[in-house]
This record gives C-alpha cells, sequence and structure tokens, in this order.
C-alpha cells in the first residue's frame, strides 16, 4: 500500500504545473495579464476585465478585441461593475480604492472612457461594488 501511494504522489507531481507567481499558476498569459474581475455591459455589447496589474480592459464582447485600457491603479483589480445605465464603471482594487469611469460610448471610441471620480479612505481590500 505504502508503494502505490509514494508512485502516485510521483505521478501527481510530475503532471502538475509547476508553482509560479502571479493570479493562477495555470494562467498562459504573463504575469501581469491574469484576469482578476469580469462584467458584461447590459446590453451585451462590451466587457470589461480587471487584471492584476490594475489595468481595465474594454472588450469587444463578440471578438474579444481589447477596444481601450485604462491603468487607474498599480495593485491589482479585485471587482467591477457597470451602473445600470451603462454609463459608469466602478471599479474596486486592492489599493483601497473604488475609481468611477465615466464610460458612454467606450467601445465606440476610447475618448469616450474618463476616470469621473476616486472614493478614497477605505482601510481595505475593494471586494465587492454594486449599484
Amino acid at each position: 500500500l505504502e508503494k502505490r501511494q509514494t508512485a502516485v504522489r510521483k505521478i501527481d507531481t510530475k503532471w502538475q504545473p509547476k508553482p509560479k507567481r502571479g493570479a493562477s499558476s495555470m494562467a498562459k498569459t504573463g504575469e501581469n495579464m491574469q484576469c482578476r474581475a469580469i462584467c458584461y455591459l447590459q446590453d451585451g455589447s462590451g466587457i470589461a476585465a480587471g487584471l492584476n496589474n490594475g489595468a481595465v480592459l474594454f472588450m469587444d464582447s463578440e471578438t474579444l478585441e481589447t477596444k481601450h485600457t485604462v491603468k487607474p491603479s498599480s495593485q491589482w483589480i479585485q471587482t467591477l461593475k457597470f451602473d445600470p445605465s451603462g454609463d459608469y464603471l466602478a471599479v474596486g482594487s486592492h489599493d483601497n480604492n473604488i475609481y468611477i469611469f465615466s464610460t458612454t460610448g467606450v467601445m465606440e471610441s476610447p475618448d469616450n472612457c474618463a476616470l469621473t471620480a476616486t472614493c478614497k479612505g477605505h482601510n481595505s481590500f475593494i471586494t465587492h461594488i454594486d449599484w
């Protein structure tokens, strides 16, 4: 029995990926391009993805083409949520801040995305946002 358990352990460790730093040890992207949070625009036309390098990608939901990128933080993005109208995106980061972006028409033009407010003073990571 002991020999079988040892053999199983060897097989398990052989086929497991080697540990590495980053949001996921199974990720195929670089350490700074791993997605931590995602949300859809209400009409389904776009996706916002928060990465572990503090960036937010705005992508077309059909092609997954990146339309625009903002980087409000140097810490990873834990949560993000569009408001019910889709005109604003709240971004919660591990730097203890919430960033509010105006996003009306962001899928058509990157110029339509602007940081409109930063909510500071939280004493811990922002783990959830709701409008």
